[in-house]
């Protein structure tokens, strides 16, 4: 029998929960964030953390709706900030045990936060891959028809008009990475603007998922890969190409058409070369801007990765001076580029400056960003 659980239930039960109460209040007070990633879809091979099943477990239901529809799993928790499911069918054995998914776009997440609701669930991210996720740019000025007029997506055969509206594209098949267009304004019910969402999905395959914190911490440059959004207005209306889009509407219909040697002519064309809004840069930038939303993201994984004798032996190398507590002063990660986690133990050691004011142990700044005091104090000991 399926399973369900009452949304209703599951939220008034973990927001009475200290620490998932802690991180909910932290969220809120983020604001709106850029963020690059419509969707994270994480995976564990083992089940939710006995913590967070003691809460949730009383809202469970058995699903009575399930006729006619494909499920995986025989659990599936929703709520607004993550959809949990987990025990694959024995049909679906490759499926990973548990699958989370968390849109840090949409509820203006910080990678520390997205780190925390992971660690809430499962009691710990070290172990966590991510199987996919979906990546995104708002272009202003122009609507879903004009976007798929000028888009160019490499190695992509399928193009759908949704329902011929010329308001939804999809560019390539659902199973592989394929891209959407679709008109973001409409979803928001934005009155006399046009904002055109473009949206990558990329999967990961099961011997090639990256882990949560090499997808946090190593540079993304890759970002809309294979993605083109061509300056046809640089291109003459002469050629095969403009005729065939005047035909067709849409550039990779028109793109499809051509032989290959007139599809490598058009790859080194200048308004191909030099597109006119530039997808990856988009990305990128924002990216840059989601990351500095957690600024000590490399000091925090590496603290919470360290074993005890680990931070100590980091804390051994910085100075001490007479007293009895310690007062941390970590410098702040404010760089443009992502670091792996052998660089992060490197700016954890280097960072620290021990002295003895404080009558308590206090990391400044970085309670929401690394681990607050308690926690501390305990890897100390």
């Amino acid at each position: 029998m399926f399973k369900r659980f009452d949304t209703k239930a599951v939220t008034s039960a973990l927001e009475a929960d200290f620490r998932f109460k802690s991180i909910m209040r932290r969220i809120k007070e983020n604001g709106s964030l850029l963020c690059p990633y419509d969707g994270i879809s994480i995976c564990f091979d083992g089940p939710p953390s006995s913590y967070f099943l003691r809460i949730v477990m009383p809202a469970v239901r058995n699903d009575r709706h399930i006729i006619g529809k494909r499920r995986v799993y025989k659990y599936l928790l929703k709520h607004p900030l993550f959809i949990v499911r987990w025990e694959p069918l024995t049909m679906f054995g490759p499926a990973p045990y548990t699958s989370i998914k968390i849109n840090p776009d949409r509820n203006n997440i910080t990678p520390s936060q997205l780190l925390d609701l992971i660690k809430f669930i499962m009691g710990d991210y070290f172990t966590a891959s991510v199987s996919m996720f979906d990546e995104k740019v708002d272009i202003e000025d122009y609507t879903p028809m004009s976007v798929a007029e000028r888009l160019y997506v490499a190695h992509k055969r399928n193009i759908v008009d949704y329902k011929q509206k010329r308001q939804t594209y999809y560019i390539g098949s659902r199973k592989g990475m394929q891209v959407k267009v679709y008109d973001k304004a409409k979803l928001l019910k934005l009155k006399n603007k046009k904002l055109t969402r473009i949206e990558r999905t990329v999967k990961y395959s099961r011997l090639f998922r990256p882990t949560i914190t090499y997808f946090l911490l190593s540079p993304r440059t890759d970002m809309f890969d294979g993605v083109v959004m061509v300056d046809i207005n640089k291109l003459d209306g002469r050629l095969k190409i403009m005729k065939l889009l005047k035909q067709k509407g849409i550039f990779m219909a028109a793109y499809k058409k051509l032989s290959p040697s007139e599809r490598t002519a058009l790859k080194r064309h200048h308004a191909f070369i030099h597109p006119r809004i530039n997808l990856r840069k988009l990305a990128s930038d924002d990216l840059e801007q989601w990351l500095r939303s957690s600024p000590n993201l490399p000091i925090k994984i590496a603290i919470e990765t360290c074993y005890k004798h680990h931070l100590h032996q980091l804390l051994s190398m910085t100075p001490v001076s007479n007293g009895s507590k310690y007062k941390l002063q970590p410098q702040v990660y404010n760089g443009i580029r992502q670091w792996g986690e052998s660089r992060a133990i490197r700016i954890l050691r280097n960072s620290l400056h021990v002295s003895f004011p404080s009558p308590a142990t206090n990391f400044y700044g970085l309670q929401s960003d690394v681990v607050d005091a308690m926690e501390l104090i305990a890897l100390i000991r």
